[in-house]
């Protein structure tokens, strides 16, 4: 599983009080491994493809505007079977053309 974004809010590089620092905290206590990618926040991953690349899950937790438009047409090639979306920032339809689960939650 990949976790995008872990800045407070959208294209900042601010990680204060970010709901995705408390998200990865949980999912890491439950033993479920989580990397993450921010494109604002150095780390493992170079690029939103990589990051993406051989997961079966994602959870956006903030809506960069290089998710939004970058993962639609990431996850048409992609092994991606769920999307959860934590701002609601990607269009569900063309999620779900792609049989990929989309599971909205935000704003």
């Amino acid at each position: 599983m990949v976790l995008l974004g872990l800045t407070y809010k959208a294209n900042v590089a601010d990680i204060r009080e970010s709901p995705s620092i408390r998200i990865k905290e949980i999912l890491e206590s439950l033993n479920i491994q989580t990397e993450t990618y921010d494109p604002y926040i150095k780390g493992k991953y170079n690029c939103l493809e990589d990051a993406v690349s051989g997961k079966q899950a994602i959870i956006i937790g903030t809506a960069h505007q290089e998710f939004v438009n970058g993962l639609p047409i990431i996850l048409s090639n992609s092994k991606v079977k769920v999307v959860v979306d934590g701002r609601n920032c990607l269009n569900k339809e063309e999620i779900q053309k792609l049989n990929i689960i989309y599971k909205g939650i935000g704003k």
